[in-house]
């Protein structure tokens, strides 16, 4: 897909617009957007993983993205692996069994895709796969022993090979433990020293990723230690966001662009949730319901095809960095996260 040089001004102008919103709102103008809305935002982000799977010509696949000037983007491993949950947890939600269909769907094609090639697949897809098939393996039988070779497979080519070069930006450190916990494989002591190495992460999606992760990793492995540090970093990006309203960062040194990376401040919400429990502090519940209007506001005011309407963008402003204009499936399932995380917490008593 091609796109004009008016619709690329129109783009940017409407882009600014936004901008200068963001830096001026008042700081006290959040509220609670209610469940309406929340649905609507939910039923949208879920019809276009949906669409992002029905058009990938693998069956049960799911394209990576789709940019603005380029179309589609193609399906990978890890695209499907990730997503996959979103469709298993909405689908348990809202009692959809076409959801719950999707989810089975991709996660046999991701079991097509590594069970008997594991030596050609990289670590980071292999880790990606363990914790796909795992939301699934209630329902197929087969799920438990493919986990189980996957785990060898992964825990055997991480002997092989040097961990710092298995890229950070979805699959950190703390993610790799959590597959390999999940395949019932033993988890080093040095690669689990390694998921404390938050602040050396690129950016806030990488750290926020890399927390929410560490996180299941400390409830499933009873490290309460580990949920201590864990709570500093949130804490310390929870009162980063009330202070300015949004996780503004520069995507490089010498320029006065801003930037938010939507994944990052969509797993920072599922985070705050979390802690709003684990911590019993509701300082955390009124900061991720903040962060979840910023991110509702993010998702319908923005450009993009009436036929891919429903994505959720990876930057704010959309036009900023070399991915601008580029709605991808991780962020949309992180987004989706967020949503349901809100979602369960008002019908708690009710369940």
């Amino acid at each position: 897909m091609s796109v004009s040089i008016q619709q690329k001004l129109a783009i940017a102008f409407s882009e600014r617009k936004r901008r200068y919103f963001l830096q001026q709102r008042y700081p006290n103008k959040f509220t609670s957007a209610g469940l309406y809305a929340t649905h609507a935002h939910l039923f949208e982000a879920l019809e276009w993983l949906c669409k992002a799977q029905d058009k990938s010509p693998a069956a049960g696949a799911l394209y990576s993205s789709y940019l603005i000037t380029g179309g589609w983007q193609t399906p990978t491993i890890i695209s499907t692996a990730f997503s996959l949950p979103a469709f298993q947890k909405a689908g348990s939600y809202l009692k959809r069994d076409d959801l719950l269909q999707r989810s089975e769907n991709a996660g046999e094609w991701v079991q097509k895709q590594t069970i008997d090639n594991i030596d050609d697949i990289e670590a980071d897809s292999l880790a990606h796969a363990i914790l796909a098939i795992n939301h699934i393996k209630s329902t197929n039988p087969d799920c438990e022993k493919n986990i189980a070779k996957l785990g060898y497979g992964l825990s055997k080519k991480l002997e092989g090979i040097d961990s710092s070069s298995i890229p950070q930006s979805l699959t950190p450190y703390s993610l790799i433990c959590l597959a390999l916990a999940r395949a019932d494989q033993p988890v080093g002591t040095k690669l689990l020293k390694k998921c404390q190495n938050v602040d050396s992460l690129f950016n806030i999606s990488e750290k926020c990723l890399a927390l929410l992760a560490w996180t299941d990793l400390a409830i499933t492995l009873n490290l309460d230690s580990d949920l201590e540090q864990i709570q500093k970093h949130v804490e310390k990006l929870m009162l980063t966001f009330e202070r300015t309203k949004w996780l503004a960062e520069k995507p490089k040194q010498n320029t006065s662009d801003q930037y938010c990376n939507i994944s990052g401040a969509c797993s920072l919400s599922i985070l705050l949730f979390s802690f709003a429990d684990l911590a019993n502090d509701p300082r955390y519940l009124n900061a991720a319901f903040k962060l979840n209007e910023y991110l509702k506001n993010a998702h319908f005011d923005a450009y993009v095809p009436k036929t891919e309407y429903g994505a959720m963008r990876d930057n704010d402003p959309l036009h900023l960095r070399k991915y601008g204009g580029r709605y991808s499936t991780h962020t949309t399932r992180l987004y989706i996260d967020a949503l349901l995380a809100e979602e369960r917490y008002f019908h708690r008593d009710q369940q």
